[in-house]
């Protein structure tokens, strides 16, 4: 018996058998941590972006009232990184970049609001990607909204998400006979008898015709598949087959 009580206190904390209602408890406390760590992880962001905007603000406001030349950037960035060594961020690059954030968004009720929400190098790249004020505002809202990492936001606008959500967005008549027509051309070419109706065929492309490309662009989808006739095999199509 000695012996088995011996086994039992040497066994690994990790192997012992919790009480009642403990994994759920520590599920609780997960979740509790989690929330905080990401609390004060925007709250740091907020307050990093505000300085920064802050700080490129000011400089605007002497370079525009003593007629500091570009070099003071340089002379500031050198101040600071001595005066606080342990801290990242005053390279006269982002010096810089702190300049042209505070011209691009000079109320600070936007910058608390809204620009505080994202990363300091989301708000980088948008000054960098983007020229006009509308543009830099409608994907600083939609990386917000979605979260988007800023590899992710890099992508949406070097593939013109705006343009192309703008361009599905303008339905014209004329589309009605451009996708009547491309109908007709793949009962004719494409689908075989045991398909279901053509509308069926069409399902896995309405997410590209209606948010990427636009109606007008159904010429750019089906062209290489309209060029192949059915076959045994069956064209490479999403379709929903009968038995």
């Amino acid at each position: 018996m000695a012996k088995e009580t011996t086994e039992v206190k040497d066994q690994p904390i990790s192997l012992t058998q919790p009480p009642t209602g403990y994994a759920e408890w520590l599920g609780e406390l997960r979740d509790r941590i989690q929330n905080a760590q990401q609390r004060a992880s925007l709250a740091v962001n907020r307050e990093l972006v505000l300085l920064y905007w802050q700080i490129g603000r000011d400089i605007l406001a002497r370079q525009a009232s003593q007629r500091w030349g570009a070099k003071v950037i340089d002379r500031l960035a050198h101040d600071l990184r001595n005066a606080f060594p342990e801290m990242k961020g005053f390279s006269p690059r982002n010096l810089k970049y702190m300049r042209a954030v505070a011209e691009a968004w000079p109320e600070p009720e936007f910058v608390q609001q809204a620009a505080a929400q994202l990363p300091w190098f989301h708000l980088c790249t948008l000054i960098d990607k983007l020229a006009t004020r509308e543009a830099r505002d409608w994907y600083l809202a939609k990386a917000v909204e979605h979260a988007w990492s800023r590899n992710v936001l890099v992508m949406q606008i070097e593939t013109r998400l705006l343009e192309r959500q703008g361009k599905a967005g303008k339905f014209k008549p004329k589309h009605l006979g451009q996708l009547g027509f491309y109908l007709t051309a793949i009962d004719r070419q494409v689908k075989a008898d045991r398909d279901n109706p053509t509308i069926g065929l069409l399902r896995g492309f309405i997410y590209e015709l209606i948010t990427v490309t636009g109606l007008s662009n159904v010429p750019n989808l089906f062209a290489p598949h309209l060029s192949r006739r059915s076959s045994s095999t069956g064209p490479v199509l999403p379709s929903s087959r009968t038995a």
